[in-house]
């Protein structure tokens, strides 16, 4: 049979304003599963629901004006069985998913590094130097079980690390 490939998505939105109307109908274009980037979510300005789709989001808490950060993975309801949240990172940079289907798992990380200058990793005891340790951990876990790719903003954070 014809496999159907997967349309994915990714959009730095830059804190979309979700209290206004979901407004990602317009940018959806039928893809399968779209990764958000600085959504600047918090509790009263939330990504809505979409009609057939699954949001699942992780933010910083804030009490500012608007959030801080932020991703999101958005997935069609009809693929659900083939998508599993592998994890969330505890300090809310990144999401994994784990598409499964006729051929290795495929592991997604939707990542949101912060700014070396970020008050981020004071705050969390994380060496500005040295932000990928807990991502290098999850790319060596998830890389013996299947692919590996990488979405993002690394806020220029590029180098010759290799696996």
């Amino acid at each position: 049979g014809t496999q159907k490939k997967l349309k994915i998505m990714f959009w730095n939105c830059r804190g979309f304003p979700w209290h206004k109307g979901a407004g990602l109908n317009e940018v959806l274009n039928d893809a399968d599963i779209i990764f958000l980037a600085e959504t600047w979510e918090r509790d009263i300005r939330r990504i809505p629901q979409i009609n057939g789709y699954i949001v699942h989001s992780i933010w910083h808490q804030q009490t500012g004006l608007r959030g801080q950060g932020g991703v999101a993975c958005i997935y069609k309801e009809k693929i659900q069985a083939k998508i599993a949240i592998a994890k969330d990172d505890p300090h809310k940079r990144y999401i994994w998913i784990t598409i499964t289907g006729n051929h290795l798992p495929l592991h997604i990380a939707r990542c949101s590094i912060p700014h070396r200058e970020s008050p981020f990793y004071l705050r969390h005891g994380i060496d500005p130097s040295q932000p990928f340790g807990d991502l290098c951990m999850d790319i060596a876990r998830f890389s013996t079980q299947g692919s590996v790719l990488l979405l993002g903003d690394f806020n220029a954070r590029i180098g010759d690390l290799q696996f």
